[in-house]
């Protein structure tokens, strides 16, 4: 697992190139492995907000500052995600339709 920094830039890249590709009508088939990087980041991300939110004792007592900070950094990261995600669909299902999206789901 990935620490969720480097996990968003993975997923932002990976977003990016997505984007990039559905506006100048490339095939979703031909995507698979920036949406398989994509989706592969979003899992490290989401692994790492879930232990934030219910983080050890020891780092509950000794780094309660740095805890807080985590878990506001894991909220930006989570609300990107969404934006990401709207995004992603939107486009996917207006260049290729509902089917590709709900397959996707």
């Amino acid at each position: 697992m990935l620490d969720p920094v480097s996990a968003m830039a993975i997923a932002t890249s990976a977003y990016n190139v997505l984007k990039k590709g559905i506006e100048v009508g490339r095939e979703l088939e031909d995507m698979g492995g920036q949406l398989g990087t994509w989706f592969g980041a979003i899992v490290d991300v989401k692994a790492a907000d879930e232990e934030a939110a219910d983080p050890p004792l020891f780092r509950k007592m000794f780094a309660k500052s740095s805890v807080e900070q985590e878990a506001i950094e894991n909220l930006m990261r989570r609300k990107k995600i969404e934006q990401q995600e709207r995004e992603l669909r939107e486009m996917i299902v207006y260049r290729f339709g509902v089917d590709p999206y709900r397959d996707w789901e």
